[in-house]
């Protein structure tokens, strides 16, 4: 019986389009001259090639083999194009923008002529079940780096995607394709599918730069031992648990933050104990300094959370609408705090959405949006309490008219600009740090924020605070992300 499928893919003409590359040898040859280095290029010709393919009438397994052949080049392009290697390339930000929008684009065309496929042989059998699979394992494939490529900008996911993921795993339940073997990358049906589901349930707005890649890279190889069961109900907390529904455009949602029975239009509970126990295994067969770092102790930190009763926000938050200048990252602060003129770093103007004791949700129009991190440091400017410290916790890069929106948890108290030296090294040249006084902290310890990096625990450093300089000593490391640290410290003078 045919399986109705709820999937978008491009109209079909009969019109012969005479730049449309149809001979495999030829379109390899010209795939390989590609400029991959060149990321922004590369997706407008691949644009160019790949969006007038899918429009124009071609019998399936032809379709597939050229499908196929660009699905190599997108998966390099997609490895080349993370944040940190476009930010090396000499272009400017809107071009960087454009080289974002672009690649999420190529991966939605690429996965549309799949689903051209799959919609033309999706009842087919013998050796056409078998070009049906490959088309399934593309279009989901390319279907998840979409997601992943939008998580890892801080971008929301595009429209349709979770819909059409669950579309594409209802026709392989339907055809009895749940254990199939791996495809060519290593990764069988649902460990696309599912790695794809379960990044969504790991905050993603959240992550600091590249974790999300590396947390799908890290589900790929374990997703796909976690089993899909039929229904919305079950025994006990649903620790392990996540709740999905096949017929809406949404991610799935751990059941320890929900309570049985859920509505749902075609519910399903995804049992993640069987690949959460694999990550388990792998950090056991780590040494022990190493599973601290390693990406499957966080998730199983995420996928099995510690749930505590009510907002998790520790304090009532209440619309602003004033408007902030922020001033981007440690050494910009620095700069602003001395006062040096050259060296006073960018500055945004920011309004304020909401804020409470605790924090601001700041958000930029696209004119003024700044490229920041999560953990960023950034400094807040208002009239009546000159410049705030704050890290950035969440960021989210908004769809509809480019502009931006993070929140900011703010240090207490006034930062002073300090130099910091290396004892050991004293000839090279000072970096740049932010005295916090102990009388902004309940601990009543004084920080030291610095690069992250710089520093460690007991560890001696010169600071230059005009024409003083103080011998100290890193104690506790209270602050830690990918961007800055922060320590309290001690005089250690010799």
């Amino acid at each position: 019986m045919t399986t109705r499928l709820v999937l978008t893919t491009p109209e079909q003409h009969d019109f012969v389009d005479p730049s449309v590359e149809r001979n495999p040898r030829r379109l390899q040859r010209w795939l390989d001259e590609l400029p991959l280095l060149n990321p922004l290029e590369s997706v407008h010709l691949l644009g160019q090639a790949l969006e007038p393919l899918n429009e124009q009438r071609v019998p399936p397994l032809d379709r597939l083999a050229l499908l196929d052949a660009y699905r190599v080049t997108v998966r390099k392009l997609f490895m080349a194009a993370g944040p940190a290697a476009l930010r090396q390339l000499a272009i400017g930000k809107d071009e960087r923008l454009q080289a974002v929008a672009g690649l999420e684009r190529l991966c939605l065309a690429l996965a549309g002529g799949y689903k051209v496929v799959v919609k033309a042989l999706q009842d087919a059998p013998g050796k056409q079940a078998g070009a049906l699979l490959r088309s399934l394992q593309g279009a989901m494939e390319q279907l998840g780096l979409a997601l992943v490529h939008n998580y890892r900008y801080h971008r929301p996911a595009p429209p349709f995607v979770f819909l059409e993921l669950h579309q594409l795993y209802r026709l392989v339940r339907a055809r009895g394709w749940l254990d199939t073997p791996a495809d060519a990358s290593g990764v069988d049906l649902c460990g696309h599918y599912q790695a794809a589901l379960l990044l969504a349930l790991c905050d993603p707005f959240h992550l600091p730069e590249g974790v999300a890649d590396l947390y799908h890279r890290t589900l790929l190889r374990h997703a796909g031992l976690a089993r899909l069961l039929p229904g919305g109900e079950w025994q006990g907390s649903g620790e392990g648990l996540c709740l999905l529904d096949l017929q809406s455009d949404s991610p799935p949602r751990l059941c320890v933050r929900l309570t049985p029975p859920v509505e749902a239009d075609e519910p399903y509970r995804m049992d993640l104990r069987p690949a959460l126990d694999a990550m388990h295994r792998q950090l056991l067969a780590l040494a022990p300094e190493q599973r601290r770092q390693a990406p499957e102790a966080a998730l199983l930190r995420i996928l099995l959370p510690e749930v505590a009763a009510g907002d998790p926000r520790r304090a009532p938050r209440r619309a602003d609408g004033r408007r902030l200048a922020v001033t981007p990252g440690l050494a910009a602060v620095h700069a602003r705090l001395r006062g040096d003129g050259a060296g006073r770093g960018p500055q945004a103007d920011a309004e304020v959405v909401d804020s409470s004791a605790q924090g601001k949700r700041l958000r930029f129009p696209q004119a003024a949006a700044i490229e920041v991190q999560v953990g960023e440091l950034l400094g807040v400017e208002a009239d009546e309490d000159g410049l705030r410290l704050g890290l950035v916790r969440w960021l989210r890069s908004e769809r509809d008219d480019g502009g931006t929106e993070l929140g900011l948890e703010l240090l207490a108290g006034h930062a002073s600009a300090v130099r910091c030296r290396d004892p050991e090294v004293p000839a090279a040249d000072p970096w740049p740090g932010l005295f916090l006084p102990s009388a902004a902290h309940a601990g009543g310890s004084a920080l030291l924020l610095v690069p992250a990096g710089a520093w460690e625990e007991d560890r001696q450093l010169l600071l230059e605070a005009g024409p003083r300089e103080v011998r100290v000593r890193a104690a506790r490391r209270v602050i830690e992300t990918a961007c800055i640290e922060g320590f309290e410290f001690a005089s250690d003078a010799e």
